[in-house]
């Protein structure tokens, strides 16, 4: 299932989040982002994510790199157990940074230029 999709900023490459679920279990088996040539739809690579939930894909300013938010759930407990934030190149596949939180959510990856990033670790309701 495709959580976030996300155009890199010159539209040549298009990343998708995905989470495949189990059909019996309800739980994830595997999450990647998916990159792909916009114009074709081709794959150029798979990045593999392990455990969380997918859930937000975003591209640096100039799209040299890649960002993805995910977050384990305890669906018995009703918490979430950790947030993951991984950055890799875009171009190579290298991941370049990893962040966890435990117990808290991650959401909403934010790049504040090509450097520097942000990103929510809850949520609030209005």
């Amino acid at each position: 299932m495709a959580t976030d999709v996300a155009f890199s900023p010159d539209d040549r490459m298009l990343a998708v989040a995905t989470t495949a679920i189990d059909a019996q279990t309800n739980e994830p088996t595997s999450t990647r982002v998916m990159m792909l040539d916009a114009r074709t739809g081709a794959e150029r690579m798979a990045l593999w994510i392990p455990g969380p939930y997918l859930e937000r894909v975003t591209f640096s300013p100039n799209g040299r790199h890649v960002a993805c938010v995910g977050n384990d759930y305890d669906r018995v407990e009703r918490h979430h157990h950790s947030g993951l934030l991984r950055i890799w190149d875009a171009e190579t596949g290298r991941m370049t940074k990893t962040i966890t939180r435990t117990g808290q959510p991650l959401s909403s990856p934010v790049f504040l230029d090509d450097k520097t990033m942000a990103f929510t670790t809850r949520t609030w309701n209005a």
